[in-house]
Parts: structure tokens; C-alpha cells; sequence
């Protein structure tokens, strides 16, 4: 587990660069190679460290049979979205190997995810270190299409608070032929346009709990069933999740965004508006769905706009008399993650040694 704990260790150790005076053009330099470094790690791996390796390399290979007319057929046998399947006869039928097309599909998530975080985040590498201690090692090595989803999610909400809605609509869209979880980002635009409270959604995630109690997956699979996709999971028992206290500690978040929302608003206008409808949706499907983890993608697709909304507040704290207080602050915060990302390798049996 060597490899992996590395990895893990030199984000955290490269948060300090966001602490220290250099400009945007110097932290660049450390920036790419390590983003390069992530590519090549994830895109490289060797078949049978994670668990999905093989069902893709499969299903490539089945590209094979498949005519350009019968990519639906994909969907029903592999439950692959039908972007993905576009995207993989087009490399089959270029003659690319399955090692190939999986650096070059890493390698776009990559310089995707990268330009996301350089552009908007005020700590990229505090931002960068979030995304390998919450979701490097699970979806970059096990949930391929999740993963590119949510970074082009994420892209799309951010176009759209820009009022780029060409570009927010093209994201979101090639999100969720990507991974159905994504479509819940078309709710994102429709929430912020029809009403805006923050003190509503700060009301959402006790209200996800209050839900939850009455065993809400139940109760839609006996009115109206669920995605065959879906219930095959659940009828494997599918465990892992987010837990209560991971919810808690999101909530907390949000409250104290609120306690600072007109210095987040004059930052960085409706970008955090739209993180914070992403934050309190995620946290309320997530408390709503506890006890369903896999219904719990649709909470974490929005719950990638993490990597942005928790600098955002960080960021706020920038009066003399926070000195120190921040530093104290944003360390804990990354420890936390960083916890967690340890914990992911070590105790959740996602992966196997590199080497």
C-alpha cells in the first residue's frame, strides 16, 4: 500500500504551498506535475488492484461485436451509460488497447479536474489534496465514469453561475451520458432561478434525516420500483457509504457559510450560491438515503463541489484577527480528510497492492 499512502501523504504535504507567498504562476510549477503525477498513477495501473478493472476490460472488449447501431446493447448487458459506450467503440474502433483508452480517459479527467480546481479555487492545493483524500483512490480506480461526471457536474454549475448556460448545459449533459447520478445537476440552475433562501436550505439536511426515518427507498420500491441498475446493487449488498457523523460535520460546514454568506457572496457571487444549493442538496439526499449507500451517488456526484465551497470558506477568514485562527482552522479541516483518505486505503479493501 506504499504507492498509495505516498500519494496521499505528498498532497497533504503540498497544502503548506497555499500558506506560503507564491503567486499563481510559481504554484503552478508544482501544481502540474503533481496533477501529471495522479494521471499517470491512475492510468497506468496494473489489472486486479481494484475491483471494476476487469468488468471494464470486458466490456471493451465486447466493443468487438457491437455495431455503431446496437450501442443500447451495451447498456443492458454492462449497465454502462451510453456516453460511456460511445466513447468506448470509438477507441475500440480506432484500435486502441483497453490500457490505452483508460490513460487517455484519465488523462481528460485529469486536465479537466485540474483546470476546474487552478481556475476557481483560492487554494488549489488544498483543493487538489480533498479530491485525493475524498475520492481519488475510490473513483478514479473504481467508478471511472462517476468520477469524469462529477468533475464535468461541477464545471457545469460553475458555467452556469457565469451565465455561460451554453457551456453549463454542454457539461451537464455529457455528465449524465456519462453517469446517470449527474443529472441531478439540471435541478441545480432550476432551484437557484425559482427561489433562493439560504436560510431554506440550511433547513434541508435535518429535514434528509427526518425523512430517512421513515424508510423512504421502501417506500418508492414498493409504489413504483427502482433502475434495474439500482436494485442489483442493492440486492448485493452494496455497503459503502458515507456515515452519519460525515453529515454532521458537512452541516456544520454549512453553518458556518451562512455566518459569513455576504463576504462569500461579494468573493465570489452566485459560484458559491450554486455551491451551496450543490452542498445542501448533497447533505439532504445523503442523510435521506443513510441506510441505501448506492443511492448515495446522487449525494456525492453533488458533493465533489466540496473541493471548492470548503476553500471558499476558508478563504473568508482573512482579517488580522483570524491570523493564526485560519491556519489552526484550515489544517484541521484537511487532517480530517486526510484521515479519511488513509482510512479509505487502509480499512476499505477498495484496492490491492500496486506492486
Amino acid at each position: 500500500m506504499t504507492p498509495y499512502i505516498t500519494i496521499l501523504l505528498l498532497s497533504f504535504l503540498l497544502v503548506a504551498l497555499d500558506a506560503v507567498q507564491l503567486n499563481r504562476k510559481e504554484k503552478l510549477y508544482f501544481f502540474v506535475p503533481f496533477v501529471a503525477l495522479l494521471i499517470v498513477f491512475a492510468g497506468s495501473r496494473p489489472p486486479g488492484i481494484d475491483r471494476d478493472y476487469q468488468w471494464y476490460n470486458t466490456a471493451y472488449g465486447y466493443m468487438k461485436y457491437l455495431g455503431w447501431s446496437h450501442l443500447l446493447q451495451a447498456y443492458a448487458l454492462y449497465q454502462f451509460e451510453i456516453g460511456y459506450v460511445f466513447l468506448t467503440k470509438l477507441f475500440y474502433s480506432l484500435g486502441l488497447p483497453f490500457a490505452g483508452f483508460l490513460f487517455l480517459y484519465e488523462a481528460a479527467m485529469g486536465v479537466v479536474l485540474g483546470r476546474l480546481i487552478y481556475r476557481y479555487s483560492p487554494y488549489p492545493f488544498t483543493s487538489l489534496c480533498m479530491y485525493v483524500c475524498l475520492f481519488y483512490f475510490l473513483r478514479d480506480f473504481t467508478q471511472i465514469r462517476f468520477a469524469f461526471s462529477a468533475v464535468l457536474l461541477v464545471n457545469g454549475l460553475l458555467k452556469f453561475a457565469e451565465d455561460k448556460r451554453r457551456a453549463g448545459w454542454a457539461c451537464l449533459i455529457v455528465a449524465g451520458l456519462l453517469h446517470n447520478s449527474a443529472w441531478i445537476g439540471l435541478f441545480i440552475p432550476l432551484f437557484y432561478t425559482v427561489f433562493y433562501n439560504r436560510w431554506i436550505y440550511l433547513l434541508f439536511p435535518p429535514l434528509g434525516y427526518l425523512i430517512s426515518l421513515f424508510h423512504p427507498i421502501q417506500i418508492i420500491l414498493s409504489l413504483v420500483g427502482l433502475p434495474q441498475q439500482i436494485t442489483r446493487y442493492l440486492t448485493e449488498h452494496v455497503t459503502i457509504g458515507a456515515s452519519i457523523m460525515s453529515y454532521v460535520f458537512c452541516y456544520v460546514l454549512m453553518i458556518l457559510s451562512v455566518f459569513h454568506y455576504e463576504k462569500l457572496k461579494a468573493l465570489y457571487g452566485r459560484k458559491f450560491e450554486y455551491l451551496y444549493i450543490s452542498f445542501a442538496l448533497s447533505t439532504f439526499i445523503g442523510l435521506m438515503f443513510v441506510e441505501f449507500p448506492i443511492m448515495q451517488r446522487i449525494s456525492g456526484a453533488l458533493f465533489t463541489t466540496s473541493i471548492l465551497f470548503v476553500p471558499y470558506i476558508i478563504k473568508t477568514f482573512t482579517e488580522k484577527k483570524w491570523y493564526g485562527y485560519r491556519e489552526i482552522f484550515a489544517f484541521g479541516i484537511v487532517l480530517v480528510y486526510f484521515y479519511y483518505g488513509i482510512k479509505l486505503i487502509l480499512v476499505g479493501h477498495l484496492l490491492k497492492p500496486f506492486f
